[in-house]
């Protein structure tokens, strides 16, 4: 976990040297699931940096650093609990409102997956093991973004991450990519 606050306070600094750049902190809840037919949804959360560089009056690029815990629970084999590195870069348009400036956009979004864990049935639980268990470390996908403004610097978000590539790797286990919709709330500076 420090590792990951020391990159997202490195990249804030990086992006900081742009004229146009504004920093902020965003955090929230997120409900998760593969699209496996028998997955069901998970509830986790992200904690995570944005940066708003700006390339016209209505027009920014957004991406964001998180660390999101995704997951699954199958009801004839257990949960699982996975936790990424994620990194969506969203293109976003703004529409002026009455009480602040509502975003939506979009773009692609890559995630690595950092570590994990299985609980069977039986509550016994274990680290995921990448190489025996054939878990695919990356995913990629497209992520769809939409924010509500408030004074310019506070604001609530939903998203919506769509993977493209399989979660498990082994032939047996069938078609399950990751779908995550995330609620949160966030600050800039």
């Amino acid at each position: 976990m420090k590792k990951i606050l020391v990159l997202i306070v490195l990249l804030m600094g990086y992006f900081s040297s742009f004229a146009q750049v504004r920093l902020g902190l965003i955090a929230g809840g997120v409900f998760a699931k593969t699209s496996g037919k028998s997955s069901k949804g998970r509830a986790g959360g992200y904690l995570g940096a944005e940066a708003d560089l700006k390339l016209g009056r209505l027009v920014s690029l957004r991406p964001q650093l998180k660390y999101i815990m995704k997951g699954e629970s199958i009801s004839s084999e257990g949960k699982g609990g996975y936790n990424y590195l994620e990194l969506p870069v969203n293109l976003v348009y703004f529409i002026p409102t009455t009480i602040g400036r509502l975003s939506i956009g979009g773009g692609p979004a890559v995630a690595y997956l950092m570590s994990g864990s299985w609980t069977a049935l039986d509550g016994v639980k274990e680290p995921i093991d990448f190489k025996y268990d054939k878990v695919n470390k990356l995913d990629i996908g497209l992520n769809a973004v939409a924010s509500l403004e408030i004074n310019r610097n506070f604001f609530f978000s939903v998203n919506y991450t769509y993977g493209f590539l399989n979660v498990w790797s082994a032939e047996y286990v069938g078609n399950n990519k990751n779908r995550s919709i995330g609620l949160g709330v966030g600050v800039t500076f």
